[in-house]
């Protein structure tokens, strides 16, 4: 019997989200004795999702184009970066059961991308493994009432891979500085262009090239990404919310013009503000709303 057979009571059936500005989590499995049918000598290739890979039970073989060849075992956690060719399979005599999620959009490929784990594929190590399954599980499941929209399940895997990455490097890394939960706070709530990081990382106390250098390590993004992501987040907030014109959003979030505020909003999430808002909760509605108000005024 498995050491892990105690994992055996777990389930997962994915709950899809709507996309956010961070990105999506686009399916996710739990397999149990997952038989191996595709060969190492045919690696696949996915262009535009990355791939995170949780061993539950067993060991598997893995391959990719760039010559690495891994053994994978209970506990350990592949990294796959969206388009690099690969495949992985049970160990002959060996059983294989897994976690898998399919992820895209900016955050993971940041998360993927040789600025954060390295170049290729990366494998970090769980333990206790039964905790990162729960907690994998947890942020999937469809029944969870605690996972309502993408920004929470890309938070909390966010988090999850943080504290995986900082205890693989626990022993060569300094411990997360006091002024990095006070800096996340000021940039969250902030604006496009407050607060200034120069002023705040004098605030802080550090110079801006250490704030900068430590905040993308601690982070995964630096500072001026993970500000506008944060208002991004706003902004879909204050969409979906629908009490605010575009012209209003703009200026709140202090970016220089509509025109401004649209192109980075359609870059970041994959449609203008307009379609994101009539595409949202009573967004539709809400437009209405507003034109019949446009008349009454005529």
């Amino acid at each position: 019997m498995s050491r892990h057979s105690s994992l055996r009571h777990l389930s997962l059936q994915f709950q899809p989200l709507p996309p956010c500005p961070f990105g999506e989590v686009t399916a996710a499995a739990l397999f149990w004795d997952r038989g191996g049918t595709v060969s190492l000598d045919k690696l696949r290739r996915v262009a535009s999702l990355n791939l995170l890979v949780v061993c539950l039970e067993g060991q598997s073989d893995y391959v990719d184009e760039r010559g690495t060849r891994l053994l994978l075992r209970p506990g350990d956690v592949l990294l796959i970066p969206r388009g690099l060719a690969h495949s992985y399979r049970p160990t002959p005599g060996h059983g294989w059961s897994e976690i898998h999620a399919w992820l895209r959009g900016p955050l993971s490929d940041l998360w993927w991308s040789s600025r954060f784990l390295g170049p290729g594929v990366s494998v970090f190590h769980a333990e206790p493994l039964a905790d990162s399954a729960q907690r994998l599980c947890y942020l999937f499941e469809k029944s969870n009432p605690g996972i309502r929209c993408g920004e929470q399940r890309l938070s909390g895997l966010q988090s999850w891979l943080a504290t995986l990455k900082a205890h693989q490097s626990q022993s060569v890394l300094p411990r997360q500085p006091t002024w990095f939960p006070i800096a996340c706070a000021e940039l969250e709530r902030g604006t496009l262009r407050q607060p200034d990081l120069h002023t705040l990382a004098g605030r802080l106390g550090v110079s801006y090239e250490s704030f900068r250098k430590i905040f993308a390590a601690e982070a995964g993004l630096p500072p001026s990404r993970y500000r506008l992501a944060a208002v991004l987040q706003q902004a879909c907030q204050l969409l979906q919310a629908g009490e605010m014109s575009l012209k209003e959003i703009t200026a709140h979030l202090e970016f220089s013009d509509e025109f401004h505020f649209s192109r980075t909003f359609h870059q970041a999430i994959g449609m203008p503000p307009g379609q994101y808002r009539a595409r949202g909760e009573g967004g539709a509605d809400i437009q209405r709303s507003r034109s019949k108000k446009r008349k009454d005024r005529k």
